[in-house]
């Protein structure tokens, strides 16, 4: 009995997982566009001093957003067989989901724990971001690491003029400023300008190990490119498929002309 049970569990949480990638799957491409509508919000949020009125527009948005977020988030959450590893590997989209539940927290507003949470918050939000990118350019891998590194610079620039802005001893002072810092970092030119706030120069290593990364990228691309890709695993196991079908088919021909022609006599010596 013990058994029945334990299959019917297994059962149902197959078709949970089942379920789970349908949902997931179907919910990819508009929740990665929302993720790049709400990037561009915040950037908009860091970079202009908007109106009052425009301000609490572009609040409102973040909130719409965010609410389709969470929902999605505990669907997934509710259909997921195996919560603990479900959260293991979602933690950045819990995270996300999370952070603007503590805006409620205003006692904050003063201290430096602000500016932390408005860091992870540029973070995760660029995280969701990058699944838009990546839905556009899905079948070119060069054009999407292209576009990657452009929003990775300009969402670094965003961020570094807000955290930067009014700092002491601050060498970027205007978003021009943070523009050049991040394109040299992203790079791996060394910059003039430099980043003074912790905020700052955590936004700057990221750049730096993305810099290096896609660097890799790009020696690895050019390189094969000038010796030649090697043939995919896949490819060569249909070739030897079809090679092998051939020669069993040129091998049953040879036994049939055989057993058709007749067979000569033997010549006495």
């Amino acid at each position: 009995m013990s058994q029945r049970v334990q299959d019917n569990q297994e059962e149902v949480a197959r078709q949970r997982g089942e379920l789970l990638a349908r949902v997931s799957d179907w919910l990819d491409a508009p929740l990665s566009l929302l993720a790049f509508v709400m990037l561009g919000l915040l950037i908009l949020e860091l970079t202009v001093e908007l109106s009052p009125a425009w301000a609490a527009r572009v609040v409102q948005a973040q909130l719409a957003i965010w609410v389709i977020f969470a929902a999605a988030f505990l669907l997934e959450f509710a259909l997921a067989p195996a919560k603990v590893q479900y959260l293991k590997t979602h933690w950045l989209t819990a995270i996300s989901v999370a952070l603007p539940a503590l805006r409620a927290v205003r006692v904050f507003r003063a201290a430096r724990a602000l500016r932390g949470l408005r860091l992870i918050r540029l973070v995760t939000t660029f995280n969701r971001g990058t699944g838009a990118i990546e839905q556009i350019f899905r079948r070119g891998q060069f054009g999407y690491v292209a576009a990657l590194t452009l929003i990775v610079t300009i969402t670094a620039a965003a961020g570094a003029s807000y955290f930067e802005r009014g700092a002491p001893q601050a060498s970027i002072t205007t978003l021009g400023d943070a523009v050049w810092w991040a394109a040299a970092m992203v790079t791996t030119i060394n910059a003039q300008l430099e980043t003074t706030t912790f905020e700052g120069r955590v936004i700057g290593l990221l750049l730096r190990v993305y810099g290096m990364t896609v660097a890799g990228y790009v020696t690895a691309a050019i390189a094969a490119y000038l010796i030649g890709q090697p043939e995919p695993p896949e490819r060569a196991e249909a070739e030897h498929s079809e090679l092998h079908q051939l020669r069993l088919q040129v091998a049953r021909l040879e036994e049939a002309i055989r057993r058709t022609l007749p067979e000569r006599p033997h010549e006495e010596p």
